[in-house]
């Protein structure tokens, strides 16, 4: 009856939160990292008092802080017992129970319970030595009999104490004998091996289990039971000393728990009622055995983990409170309706949300390589045996194929290329190994290029690798996902004025916000690292490690849909070379303002009509010469230069008909062509102009670098800079 808030109820106040364990414990950096999650929340009054309380029999449980949720442990010298009386008095929600907490001192009771609940363990017999008890031992340098239950060597043996951290591992004699003793790590050193000890302890009590040498040792961490967090650690039986980062933390590696692991972490929690748990189990043939149950436990150094452990932890205190005291608030439009109907509700406007579209791009990535390839080679061409589309390889068993012809047509170029395959032979290795290590990112592209008689001829092999998403861009894509919810759905602004009431409007909100993200529809690119981010937004969004069915679609269709398939796409990529040209050079194209001549223009090429007389001109008040004029000076500096490499291969010998003919019929084009659309001044980037050349006038490359040499001699007065 004694109300546990100490005043009015009606009054508003914060979920008063109670930490009690050992002040090594409370003060650690993971709980830290949680308790500042917890308060920044603005929901929770946080009160921490440690063992200078707990462990003081002066100060009775009556006097200690009232709290509404409480989190405690035990520890090494930080005993539960008054923990419990307090429990019982103030009956607060506790995270883990208190009272289960009991079994983890003794490990002959947690296997116990272990097996009642078909939990797996490892084969395992005790020597209960406790209120004076007898135990028949018999030993020798393979096995040991304990009141006639015989276990072979090696075994593990471990006290009875749960927090006796001195385990001792027996060798058998075919195993070189000897035994490794375990303990807490100390500096770099977490075992030691002693060849002289070979026969067990008799001096107390001991659980006997088989050691399976060369296997996985695996910690878990729960978080409530549809969480678990594994990680892989080097096993301190191997050599005891301890891997290490370089941050000095001890080595562990991420690891994805099987079916029956997760299935074990949620009896583990259901059983033992503790939500926020660590457990080891060891992975053999297969199957996953528990070997100890450890209690409140955190892992180190991860920000998710403690994103989603501060999630929980609120979501079971308020979700207490709200079991406790059932309101019921009328409001014009009712929330359960709308989260049937998965839209959502918005109690402070009175607005219903039906849909909501949202645009992403994928989070930061590794720099892409590519290397393109010109090739007429059978062993290539043989990929279009069955089609004339290009065709796309990213699986293995889609590039194993390509790599076997690949492989062939290096060997035959090795075993003799012409010297100008040579070139073309690196590249083909840098491909090769590319494929051989397996490089993140991978794809091979075919194109065709030319088909003769419904047959491809050449192709244009493309290999790219990189590309794929970085730490960074994986966490960018888990931070939007609170972002995206808390922004577009927002919570009520009003919560209530009482405790209770601010817990039924958060979990009404909840309720609609999460009915409404369970009809999340993703539409992601067919591409690794847009698909890595779709996938860690999604499980952020909807608060579960598995991304949901039926809520990501990348296929054909989706590519085909995100895809630009306008009937302008052709006209636009014209249009952004044209402006990248323009962009990356010095150029000036002159169409809209007659009035306007560039700066450092040549007015006294001598083929430019504008700059025969330029003094007469200036004097008479001309205007500058506009972009005809321009378009003009450039034809007649081109046809110049045409007539004179012409007349240069005229003189040639009877080998250079091709190039003559290519020339005259270059220069029929070029007087017919009065649209070039551009003029050359000083700064002109001629290795742009050479291209336009050659795809305007089909001049061949090495004629037009003769062509070239000619423009340049015929206007001295005009420097033609070279980029």
């Amino acid at each position: 009856g004694e109300d546990k808030g100490g005043g009015d109820t009606n009054s508003s106040r914060k979920c008063v939160l109670g930490v009690c364990a050992k002040r090594k414990k409370t003060s650690s950096d993971a709980m830290k990292q949680i308790l500042d999650r917890l308060r920044a929340y603005g929901e929770f009054e946080v009160v921490v008092w440690g063992e200078e309380i707990a462990m003081d029999e002066s100060i009775d449980v009556k006097d200690w802080p009232i709290c509404d949720c409480l989190i405690a442990f035990s520890s090494s010298g930080f005993n539960l017992s008054r923990v419990q009386e307090y429990v019982k008095l103030r009956k607060p929600y506790c995270i883990n129970d208190v009272f289960t907490q009991n079994i983890f001192e003794n490990r002959m009771q947690l296997y116990e319970i272990l097996e009642k609940y078909g939990i797996p363990t490892f084969r395992h017999i005790y020597a209960d030595r406790r209120n004076g008890r007898e135990v028949e031992v018999k030993e020798t340098d393979d096995y040991i009999m304990l009141d006639g239950k015989k276990m072979k060597k090696p075994i593990v043996e471990k006290p009875f104490a749960g927090d006796d951290h001195n385990i001792y591992i027996y060798y058998s004699k075919d195993k070189g004998g000897g035994c490794r003793k375990l303990f807490r790590k100390v500096k770099n050193k977490s075992s030691s091996f002693f060849a002289d000890i070979n026969t067990i302890r008799r001096d107390g009590s001991y659980c006997y289990e088989q050691f399976i040498e060369g296997v996985k040792d695996l910690k878990v961490y729960t978080i409530g039971p549809n969480y678990a967090h594994g990680e892989v650690r080097k096993s301190p039986a191997v050599d005891g000393i301890v891997a290490r980062n370089p941050d000095g933390k001890e080595m562990r590696l991420l690891t994805v728990l099987t079916a029956e692991e997760i299935f074990i972490a949620r009896r583990i929690v259901n059983v033992f009622q503790q939500n926020i748990c660590g457990f080891d189990v060891i992975r053999y043939n297969g199957r996953a055995y528990v070997i100890d149950v450890n209690g409140w436990s955190f892992v180190k150094g991860n920000m998710r983990y403690y994103d989603k452990c501060a999630r929980t932890i609120r979501k079971l205190c308020l979700g207490s409170i709200t079991g406790k005291h059932a309101l019921s608030i009328e409001r014009p439009l009712s929330a359960k309706t709308c989260a049937a109907k998965k839209v959502f509700h918005d109690g402070d406007n009175n607005h219903i949300l039906r849909s909501l579209v949202t645009v992403f791009r994928h989070g930061d990535r590794t720099p892409k390589r590519k290397l393109k390839l010109k090739m007429t080679h059978p062993e290539m061409l043989w990929m279009f045996k069955n089609t004339k589309t290009e065709v796309k390889l990213k699986k293995k068993k889609q590039i194993l194929p390509f790599q076997k012809a690949l492989n062939h047509l290096i060997a035959r170029l090795e075993r003799g290329a012409r010297p100008a395959e040579l070139k073309l032979l690196q590249y083909l290795r840098v491909v090769r190994s590319v494929i051989e290590e397996e490089r993140k990112g991978l794809k091979i592209q075919l194109k065709p290029k030319k088909i003769r008689e419904g047959k491809v001829v050449e192709c244009i092999l493309a290999c790219k690798w990189g590309g794929t998403l970085t730490r960074m861009g994986l966490e960018q894509a888990k931070f939007y996902a609170p972002v995206f919810w808390s922004e577009m759905l927002r919570a009520p602004s009003n919560p209530g004025s009482t405790l209770q009431e601010q817990a039924a409007r958060f979990t009404e909100y909840k309720g609609s916000r999460s009915k409404f993200l369970e009809g999340i529809q993703v539409f992601a690119a067919n591409e690794s690292r847009v698909k890595s981010s779709a996938r860690a937004f999604i499980r952020e969004t909807v608060q579960d490690d598995d991304v949901p069915p039926n809520t990501l679609h990348s296929d054909n269709k989706v590519q085909d849909f995100l895809d630009d398939v306008s009937k302008a796409h052709q006209h636009i990529d014209i249009a952004k070379k044209r402006v990248k040209s323009l962009v990356t050079s010095k150029a000036v194209l002159v169409r809209s303002d007659p009035r306007y001549r560039p700066s450092g223009h040549a007015s006294k090429s001598p083929s430019s009509p504008v700059a025969k007389s330029p003094k007469k001109s200036h004097a008479a008040g001309h205007q500058p010469p506009t972009a005809g004029h321009q378009k003009k000076g450039l034809n007649n500096l081109v046809t110049s230069g045409l007539r004179s490499l012409i007349n240069k291969l005229k003189q040639e010998s009877k080998n250079t008909r091709q190039k003559r003919s290519l020339g005259e019929k270059a220069l029929q084009r070029q007087n017919s062509r009065t649209d070039l659309g551009f003029w050359i001044d000083e700064d002109f980037d001629l290795t742009e102009w050479e291209l336009r050349c050659l795809r305007w006038l089909k001049v061949p490359k090495n004629a037009l670098k003769e062509l070239y040499n000619h423009i340049v001699a015929l206007n001295k007065q005009k420097r033609l800079k070279r980029v």
